[in-house]
């Protein structure tokens, strides 16, 4: 049997298929061309654009084909049964990460977006957002998307999937590498050499580590003081007025900041710790790989509260609340440090859109 987790997964990969498609269709529009090259691929490109294909089709429906087989899964090693469902839940997350990943970097790419290699018309070099880490996000969100399947459903299938994948990739990487370098030339060549060809972990700013690392202590060390001195003090059920629209009052929330989620996720810590660690993960990433100041500073405000509500998702299954902010009847979902943090980095990055857009209407004037 495959469990509801691997059903889960596959159908986040049906869900990232059609946004593939959809996405696809509107950079057509905006572009006045179709943006699908697999059709025209000769040779070894020919070879990536059936193994691409081949992979999600496999991921896809090989396990069904398993399910409805006896004796194709019965003589798999890697089938479990739906067995062990804190693989399966691991997956899941992995599955939706690597989803948001793939399908933040095509919309990205606007106009510049192709599938397949360009021989011509490449578009613009794009070198923000997620291409300040990797040079080929979509491919690394990809990758993580059909290893999250693997995951949730163990499966000759959907090892081999991921193993396609990543031949195709490598071969088409390097002849849109080729490509790209024959039309964008030294702008493309200096990008190289300072993006990754799939993922970095810091930018060349050292003096800027020492700081970031600085904040990070602070904020998850605040907020776990913060948080134990609530559970020493505090009582469940009891509320501790302070001032008027402002109450002290002990909570815990098996969701995600603020109570979302908690109703999804309630009885899987483990489940909301893979999910807000690959997000957190891919937070970090990005702060250390950012120029800008307002960026680095949101990013590690963002990350070092989740960091502090994952610790509690590790010691006690669930988040340690106890700021009450409320209007006359209407109370906000309760609080703590760590959400905080995460407004505050969220507010951080607002003000990094804000300052960038008249520096980018300027340079485009």
């Amino acid at each position: 049997m495959i469990s509801l987790f691997g059903w889960a997964a596959l159908a986040v990969l049906a869900g990232y298929l059609a946004l593939f498609v959809w996405g696809n269709a509107k950079a057509a529009r905006a572009i006045g061309q179709s943006v699908w090259l697999f059709d025209k691929a000769k040779g070894q490109d020919r070879l990536a654009a059936l193994g691409f294909r081949s992979s999600f089709v496999v991921a896809g429906f090989g396990p069904m084909l398993w399910l409805a087989v006896p004796a194709l899964h019965k003589a798999d090693p890697l089938w479990t049964e739906g067995a062990f469902a804190a693989l399966s839940i691991i997956g899941i997350c992995v599955s939706a990460v690597g989803t948001m990943v793939a399908f933040a970097a095509q919309r990205s790419m606007g106009a510049s977006w192709r599938v397949g290699v360009p021989q011509a018309d490449t578009g613009a070099l794009v070198q923000t957002g997620l291409f300040r880490i990797s040079r080929n996000p979509t491919f690394l969100g990809q990758a993580f998307l059909l290893a999250g399947v693997a995951l949730a459903i163990p499966a000759l299938p959907t090892a081999l999937a991921v193993v396609m994948f990543l031949i195709s990739a490598s071969l088409q990487i390097r002849s849109e590498e080729a490509a790209l370098t024959r039309t964008l030339g030294q702008a493309y060549l200096t990008y190289c050499k300072d993006v990754p060809r799939w993922i970095g972990l810091w930018a060349e700013i050292p003096e800027t580590r020492f700081a970031m690392g600085l904040v990070l202590v602070c904020v998850v060390a605040f907020d776990q003081i913060t948080k134990l001195m609530a559970l020493v003090w505090l009582t469940q059920g009891d509320v501790y007025p302070v001032s008027p629209g402002f109450n002290l009052a002990l909570g815990f929330n098996e969701g995600a900041s603020f109570g979302l989620l908690s109703g999804v996720m309630a009885g899987r810590p483990w489940a909301m710790i893979a999910l807000t660690g690959g997000l957190t993960l891919l937070m970090a990433i990005m702060a250390l790989r950012t120029n800008n100041r307002w960026e680095r500073l949101g990013l590690t405000l963002i990350v070092g509260g989740s960091l502090g509500n994952i610790i509690d998702r590790g010691r006690q299954g669930m988040v340690t609340d106890f700021l009450d902010v409320y209007w006359r009847t209407w109370h906000w979902p309760t609080f703590n440090m760590a959400d905080v943090a995460i407004s505050l980095g969220a507010v951080a990055l607002i003000l990094a859109m804000l300052r960038k857009a008249p520096e980018q209407e300027n340079a485009n004037a």
